[in-house]
């Protein structure tokens, strides 16, 4: 009887360890699964997604959305009466920065003028010298109602992310339906020390009217920074 006992005992014993030792792989192997798709501060993802969500806000609010019309660079703005030159598409991100500053800022852009635009239909670069003249242009702007017309690289949205605890298990599932929230998302993760990802695959919409498909982190940054070259 005392064998059997014992038996029994060295059985539980070797049960405990066994859980025990595949917990601690689950644990070790989500420690380490798809750690390069985190969102980071100051990474080279981060600062492209800065700088394409800016632009694509911008666009979006100030130059008529996705529309018949690419803005040629370099321009100059005011922000909030803060006069910014945006030479290349990074320097979007300091309107943004100057736009975040107060909650309580009722956001004012002035577009100084003349700007050029390329006329996406005719292949013609033009000059536009008020505002009255670019809302008149963006009113009268005629485009397929079936295809998106995005000025650079735009995301589709929606999509979503996973925000991780310490262990890496997933507490939370955000949706993200456009530009603005993607931003505000990132900064709610960086200010508050979050542990998030993107959940792939993720559709991205370029200028010609055609997708790609991007299914990690590199592929995200690889094409956001061939599409921005192309349009800088």
């Amino acid at each position: 009887m005392e064998i059997k006992n014992l038996i029994k005992k060295v059985f539980v014993l070797l049960l405990v360890l066994f859980v025990a030792s595949c917990q601690d792989e689950v644990y070790e192997a989500s420690n380490t699964s798809n750690p390069q798709d985190t969102l980071v501060a100051d990474s080279d993802l981060e600062r492209s997604l800065r700088t394409t969500l800016s632009r694509d806000i911008f666009i979006n609010n100030f130059i008529g959305g996705r529309s018949c019309y690419k803005v040629k660079l370099p321009i100059d703005v005011i922000a909030n009466g803060v006069e910014v030159e945006i030479k290349h598409n990074k320097d979007f991100k300091e309107i943004r920065k100057i736009f975040k500053e107060s909650d309580s800022d009722d956001d004012i852009l002035e577009i100084i003028f003349p700007i050029t635009l390329y006329d996406k239909n005719e292949h013609v670069e033009f000059e536009v010298n008020s505002q009255d003249e670019l809302d008149e242009l963006i009113e009268n702007c005629e485009t397929e109602e079936e295809e998106e017309e995005v000025d650079c690289i735009s995301i589709q949205y929606p999509i979503s992310a996973s925000i991780y605890d310490a262990n890496n298990q997933v507490i939370d599932t955000v949706t993200i339906n456009d530009s603005e929230e993607f931003d505000d998302f990132i900064d709610d993760v960086l200010d508050g020390n979050l542990i998030a990802s993107l959940n792939f695959p993720i559709t991205l919409i370029l200028s010609d009217a055609s997708t790609i498909e991007v299914n990690n982190n590199m592929e995200l940054l690889s094409a956001i920074n061939e599409a921005m070259e192309d349009c800088d």
